[in-house]
């Protein structure tokens, strides 16, 4: 009796280790600060911006040499757009948009604005750590400092609401390993509660 129930057990774990997907979805992935390993922190809250009116401004303590697209290990973005921010005549301050996917699964959009010489262009598929191009340092009619406004679609959440302003001292400051914005899965509904 206890082979036969031992089998049992074997074979039901066996067959719910096979059904289970190798892809299961995240219910949710994480866009990091675009400056890798630094600290960061919001410069400026809530204002308008291309997808909603809820654009943040992502600054550090130091002049970053490029702008990242930093996520959750194994998130592609595809650039769905490349082009300049606010005046056609000032090309050094452009924005990138990426649609982000996570298994093949869509999570929604980021921007990065304040970008001068990207290096990707629209339909590339791009995984996290690829540089989106150089920090924009030259002044333009919708730029003050050196910072990356970014923007995210509306399944979207700013992961804290505190917002530092310019000169934040470092103790308020974040650690790169805090997100900048968590992106949840459009399909996966969370548990009730949650």
């Amino acid at each position: 009796m206890v082979r036969v129930f031992t089998t049992l057990a074997t074979l039901a774990l066996l067959l719910g280790f096979l059904s289970t997907p190798a892809n299961a979805s995240h219910l949710s992935i994480y866009i990091y600060s675009p400056y890798t390993n630094s600290n960061w922190y919001f410069s400026q809250g809530n204002h308008n911006g291309r997808m909603n009116n809820e654009a943040r401004d992502v600054a550090w303590p130091s002049t970053p040499s490029n702008i990242t697209f930093n996520a959750t290990s194994g998130a592609t973005g595809v650039v769905t757009a490349v082009a300049n921010n606010c005046n056609s005549t000032q090309t050094w301050d452009k924005y990138v948009t990426l649609s982000l996917y996570y298994g093949g699964d869509f999570y929604g959009q980021v921007s990065y604005v304040h970008i001068t010489s990207p290096t990707v262009s629209v339909n590339d598929t791009i995984s996290a750590g690829t540089s989106l191009g150089s920090p924009q340092t030259q002044s333009s009619d919708c730029w003050t400092a050196v910072h990356s406004h970014m923007e995210r679609s509306s399944n979207g959440t700013w992961v804290s609401d505190y917002i530092c302003g310019q000169g934040c001292a470092t103790e308020n400051q974040f650690p790169y390993s805090s997100a900048v914005v968590r992106m949840l899965h459009s399909n996966i509904q969370r548990p009730v509660g949650r």
